[in-house]
């Protein structure tokens, strides 16, 4: 009788260790998936304001920028910009591990 009650402990355990892997693993691509859907839907909402011209307020000296309710979007203009980028590198970079030249 110890045997069959060692037997069903056992089953019962593997249950509630796939039943816990299963909900970890199902878990974290909906998590997954719905952190890349807010970035497209980020990236979407930006573009959305930089083409719609009846939005653009007219440009300043510093630029346009640009609000949303959960985001706020900066154009500057090319002498503005090239204060806060770094220098142009003159080899090639790497961005998520795909080397690209410049």
């Amino acid at each position: 009788m110890n045997s069959l009650q060692a037997r069903l402990r056992l089953a019962i355990g593997a249950a509630v260790l796939s039943a816990v892997a299963l909900s970890l693993l199902v878990g974290a691509y909906l998590v997954r998936r719905s952190l890349e859907q807010n970035a497209f839907g980020g990236l979407r909402r930006q573009v959305t304001l930089l083409a719609n011209e009846e939005v653009h307020p007219p440009a300043g000296t510093f630029g346009q920028f640009l609000a949303t309710q959960d985001e706020r979007l900066s154009v500057l203009p090319r002498k503005q910009a090239r204060l806060l980028l770094p220098e142009r590198p003159t080899g090639r970079i790497t961005i998520n591990g795909r080397s690209v030249s410049p």
